[in-house]
């Protein structure tokens, strides 16, 4: 490892099963990877001893919060993983470092010509760009999930080839696309990912100016890709291009195309259903999106797969009743339909509900409580699919919840201070003071004044000691008003160097906050109430009572 930690630096090279991969270190950095051996390596390593459900509760809730990344990879998933790395290697296979230089090769041609023995060509033709990849899919079915689990594991750092004149190269850079966004937006979000990732090789990396062009940011990003030998460009969310037309913001189309044409690189993109017309109705779209690498990831069915994976989750029980599995199949379905991440989440908040009540057993009744109180407010669109709504329509998801893993980590948190709370219920004669503290405490990671069960427990402590006689509601009260500064404030000048510290003001604010929604979207010139409805804030009431 080298004194950079965001480096790695690459020194041993392997054979290749593929021969047109050999003598590249492009691609030989790595063993050969079969199907099954990356399915191996994908799925997510979750440490559990069965001396864990004995622990505490507080300590069980964090071993819960961690489990939230459990990932077990299907055949489709790691079959599409193992193209997708095919994709990559092929696109390493011109850009071998090691490959004689256009001289040297212009001349060995022309001998050969003399010769009569005219080699034949291993570019291909037919491409006026590299491979465009994309995966399309149910939210929560895996699909950005299976591309991080390869890159994370096999990727994460950039790579040095220190026998190659210290040669750089990145596996892969992920772009999230959010929100509508418009040609100008959509390149200045790939460049800034491409910059950071250029900037932890350690060189100087200039910076773009406001007034730089679009030109200006193709020839950056095609300079980074190059200089970083990226092996796959990520635009994940691509479902925010669209607009409701079936095409893409005409500059946005021109800028997209025209960089996948000129960086020479595998692009993926990965989105939900809404995302299909970008590439079935575009024709300059659909073009480049024809691929093998291309991959539909819907929801399980009930079966044997389903029955499968719902073994799996069940082995581990942090809850100090343990069920057997069998008998949770259809209820499990009934509560997630077959979604994986939603069943992951669901199975969590099962436990930290049955370790809140005391019970310490997951039931059926116990998950049709949990379902009823959290699944409208983490996955609406799972009761339309039980109710006979097709996983590709895509009106079911416009109002898809955001931050799914901060509410449940705030749930899990008031579930240890109910635990608490729920001691001193059941005694005769509690000490008002410390149940004060329990309620207080609960209050505030409920309002998002605490993240964790400690800071709450601590900060609700020294406020009860200091003011025994006000009611939960105004300790609320003032935390709120001594946590909670005013927010950033619209300025009527119209300098430069105020508008972007007013700019970088409400862009400090957390995505979902009111006032950056409205204020960008009249930064952008679009109209606030679409800006609201893209990010769940509103939707129909008639969706709602069909619901």
């Amino acid at each position: 490892m080298t004194e950079n930690e965001a480096v790695q630096d690459i020194e041993k090279y392997f054979k290749q099963e593929n021969s047109d991969h050999d003598d590249n270190p492009l691609t030989s950095f790595s063993p050969p990877l079969s199907p099954s051996t990356l399915a191996r390596l994908m799925g997510t390593r979750i440490e559990y001893s069965l001396d864990r459900r004995l622990h505490s509760a507080h300590t069980r809730t964090q071993y819960l919060i961690a489990f939230m990344r459990y990932y077990v990879p299907q055949r489709h998933q790691w079959e599409f993983a193992h193209r997708l790395w095919s994709l990559m290697m092929e696109g390493y296979r011109p850009k071998n470092p090691l490959c004689k230089g256009k001289t040297t090769g212009f001349y060995d041609l022309c001998d050969a010509i003399v010769n009569g023995t005219p080699p034949k060509t291993n570019r291909d033709w037919t491409q006026n760009g590299s491979w465009c990849a994309a995966v399309i899919g149910t939210p929560g079915t895996g699909k950005t999930s299976t591309v991080k689990a390869i890159f994370s594991l096999l990727g994460k750092k950039i790579f040095r080839h220190v026998k190659h004149g210290n040669l750089y190269q990145q596996l892969a850079v992920f772009v999230t696309i959010t929100g509508a966004v418009g040609n100008r937006s959509l390149a200045a979000g790939i460049y800034e990912e491409l910059r950071s990732a250029a900037l932890a090789t350690g060189h100087y990396v200039p910076q773009l100016s406001s007034r730089s062009t679009e030109a200006d940011y193709r020839m950056a990003i095609k300079t980074f890709i190059n200089k970083l030998n990226l092996g796959v460009l990520v635009l994940d969310e691509i479902q925010h291009l669209y607009h409701g037309t079936g095409k893409l913001d005409e500059a946005a189309m021109r800028f997209l195309t025209s960089l996948i044409n000129e960086i020479q690189t595998p692009v993926l993109l990965i989105g939900t259903w809404q995302a299909l017309p970008l590439l079935s109705l575009e024709a300059r779209f659909a073009r480049r999106g024809f691929s093998p690498v291309n991959a539909l990831f819907r929801r399980m069915s009930p079966g044997k797969d389903w029955n499968n994976f719902v073994r799996g989750l069940f082995r581990y029980q942090y809850v100090r009743d343990v069920v057997a599995p069998d008998e949770f199949f259809e209820e499990m379905y009934k509560h997630t339909q077959g979604v994986h991440d939603i069943a992951v989440k669901f199975f969590v908040l099962c436990q930290l509900e049955a370790i809140a009540d005391g019970s310490e057993k997951i039931t059926p009744s116990l998950m049709q409580e949990v379902a009823a109180r959290h699944m409208s407010l983490l996955a609406p669109w799972i009761g339309l699919m039980r109710d006979g709504r097709s996983e590709e329509d895509t009106k079911i998801y416009d109002a898809e919840p955001k931050d799914i893993e901060r509410y449940i980590e705030r749930f899990a948190a008031t579930s240890v201070i109910r635990r608490k709370r729920s001691k001193f219920d059941e005694q005769s004669t509690p000490s008002d003071l410390t149940y004060s503290t329990l309620l207080l405490a609960e209050a505030l990671v409920s309002v998002g004044l605490a993240n964790d069960t400690e800071s709450a427990m601590a900060v609700a402590a020294d406020a009860v000691n200091q003011s025994p006689t006000r009611t939960v509601a105004e300790h609320v009260t003032a935390a709120i008003e001594a946590t909670c500064p005013k927010g950033p404030q619209r300025t009527r000048s119209i300098k430069p160097e105020r508008k972007a510290k007013e700019l970088a003001a409400f862009n400090a604010l957390n995505n979902d906050d009111f006032r950056k929604i409205s204020y960008l979207a009249v930064f952008e010139r679009r109209e606030v109430e679409a800006a609201f409805r893209e990010a769940g804030h509103l939707c129909d009431i008639t969706a709602d009572l069909e619901f």
